[in-house]
């Protein structure tokens, strides 16, 4: 009987130990995965929704992605450097970053320039290095041309009830620019994006061999805003159609969404440094309509909100 007793007490032991072994097999199990799992997602590769519709229609609301982040370089965690990396950014490619204003956010955008390339947009269309870019990507929601763009000479104008005029000594080229706007409609607690206005509703603006003059005197052009100071101050919200020339600098790049009309990008809030670009979209693995491309989103029963048509989408 006590033999019979030392056994039961011998194997619930082992079965303890076997139980025991399971859990220790299982929790080894789950933080090696754990461990994987978030090397692949710091270094290799990592999934992103996209929320607004700055890339229609290459990219839209509802879009996730995965996007590899080993392209340019291996991120060192809670820093801004960077180990490896054989490419850099190129012309057409997409790009994500952390967007230079505030870098715990990432976008994504289409890069246009690349360091020394001169950047300039005439009534919507953009040039590169003086010759018209192609982009069949692109997507135009607002027929109108914003930014009224005079150069050289002007003749005697007459700023209506709604409209300042602002001017600007572009980084490339002799020509300066003054662009007309209507400000209605920006909140005034946005004052500051108004800091080099030269003339008010009343008054009037010529310009004559290259010179600016408002109500017959002069403006000293060596005082005017450079591109570069623009950007120093965050943001400006009156260059979305006509822009530049402008030099991006060394070290940076130049990005514009595809939606052109309805994108905040480098045209508003400068280049972005190399040190921020960390990674290129590949593939859409699952797309979900949202109420913002679709009205009758309400009544649209969940298996109908799925994409079908843009899974496996190869990302260009």
């Amino acid at each position: 009987m006590k033999k019979q007793k030392n056994q039961i007490d011998e194997n619930a032991k082992n079965g303890n130990k076997r139980t025991a072994g399971r859990k220790s097999s299982f929790i080894q199990t789950l933080i090696v995965t754990v461990g994987i799992a978030l090397v692949l997602r710091t270094f290799v590769v990592q999934a992103y929704e996209i929320p607004s519709g700055s890339m229609r229609m290459t990219l839209q609301e509802g879009d996730f992605l995965l996007a590899a982040k080993f392209l340019y370089g291996f991120k060192i965690p809670f820093t801004e450097a960077s180990i490896g990396g054989w490419l850099e950014p190129k012309h057409q490619k997409i790009s994500i970053f952390h967007f230079p204003l505030s870098p715990d956010r990432d976008f994504v955008k289409r890069c246009i320039g690349l360091p020394g390339d001169t950047v300039e947009i005439k009534d919507k269309v953009v040039y590169v290095n003086r010759k018209q870019y192609k982009e069949p990507y692109t997507q135009f929601v607002d027929p109108v041309i914003r930014d009224k763009d005079f150069r050289k000479n002007m003749q005697p104008y007459t700023l209506k009830e709604n409209e300042l005029a602002f001017a600007i000594k572009p980084d490339a080229g002799n020509d300066l620019i003054v662009k007309i706007i209507n400000p209605k409609g920006y909140p005034k607690d946005q004052e500051e994006f108004f800091f080099s206005c030269i003339a008010v509703p009343g008054q009037i603006i010529e310009m004559r061999n290259n010179e600016i003059f408002v109500e017959d005197k002069k403006i000293d052009s060596s005082k005017l805003l450079t591109f570069k100071d623009i950007f120093a101050h965050g943001y400006w919200p009156v260059i979305r159609d006509n822009f530049g020339p402008y030099i991006v600098p060394a070290n940076y790049y130049f990005m514009l969404g595809d939606n052109r009309d309805d994108s905040l990008d480098s045209r508003f809030w400068g280049p972005v440094h190399k040190k921020y670009i960390f990674g290129e979209p590949l593939i859409i693995y699952m797309s979900w309509l949202t109420s913002s491309l679709d009205s009758n989103y309400a009544s649209i029963d969940i298996f109908h909100r799925i994409r079908w048509n843009r899974l496996g989408v190869i990302i260009r």
